[in-house]
């Protein structure tokens, strides 16, 4: 198992000191940064002897995967941005990104489910050339309105049917939702995870036997893969080191 934690590149150094296997950065963050700003990121991660191995946040809000955002642009944007992952050493890129795939009003559900099928496949071949993986994630119904439930992303999974294509879970997202637990192991093939406190903090060690149902659903399927800390952090060295000591209790 290897752990992570989701943050900005002023907290790479940081993140290797304390022992983090890997970084997770903000993809479209890195993807608005110009080409100097990107090779300093780049030079930061190899001085601290880390990779970013998975980015979050995607697209930005200004994208429009629905409607909006012309296929071309879609297609210019996904060929830079794992160019650029690829080259910090990303394995694994989560499409969240709410507002990017929030359906517009007046678009039937089906027909922006099938557009997104559409949008993911060409995700998925984008990050077959650079040997990543796409894990779609479902996110709280706070967050957007299409792709809300484990259930409902692993259908999508079957039906974009592409071998770069695979699950997230984020324990947070379940949480909010209402899912039981034990949809973990019913789904089973996930290739990332999230980790953080009901409030969106950083685990804690108060809610250490909720987290610890949520892994003995995950090694009851064998995943042996990243779990990534993803939560607000006030003080990063002091709280994402307690974060870390979480997740080598579970």
């Amino acid at each position: 198992m290897r752990f992570g934690i989701c943050t900005g590149p002023e907290h790479i150094a940081e993140a290797a000191a304390l022992g983090y296997d890997y970084v997770e950065l903000s993809l479209s963050g890195i993807m608005a940064l110009d080409e100097e700003a990107f090779q300093n990121v780049k030079q930061e991660l190899t001085n601290a002897g880390i990779r970013a191995e998975a980015f979050n946040v995607f697209f930005p809000g200004t994208l429009k995967l629905i409607e909006g955002t012309p296929d071309e642009e879609i297609r210019a944007y996904l060929k830079e941005a794992m160019r650029r992952a690829g080259e910090l050493g990303g394995r694994v890129a989560v499409f969240g990104s709410g507002a990017a795939r929030r359906v517009p009003e007046g678009i039937p559900y089906g027909k922006a489910f099938h557009r997104l099928i559409d949008v993911i496949r060409m995700m998925g071949d984008a990050a077959a050339e650079k040997g990543m993986t796409i894990a779609v994630e479902p996110l709280r119904y706070q967050e957007t309105n299409i792709l809300n439930t484990l259930s409902e992303g692993a259908a999508m999974e079957a039906m974009v049917d592409h071998p770069n294509v695979r699950l997230l879970a984020d324990m947070y997202h379940v949480w909010s939702n209402g899912e039981p637990v034990s949809q973990v192991k019913v789904v089973g093939r996930f290739v990332h995870i999230h980790i953080s406190s009901v409030d969106r903090g950083v685990p804690i060690m108060e809610e250490l036997p909720r987290y610890q149902a949520f892994a003995d659903e995950l090694r009851a399927n064998g995943y042996d893969e990243r779990i990534s800390v993803e939560g607000r952090i006030q003080d990063f060295q002091a709280e994402a080191e307690a974060a870390l000591q979480v997740l080598r209790r579970i």
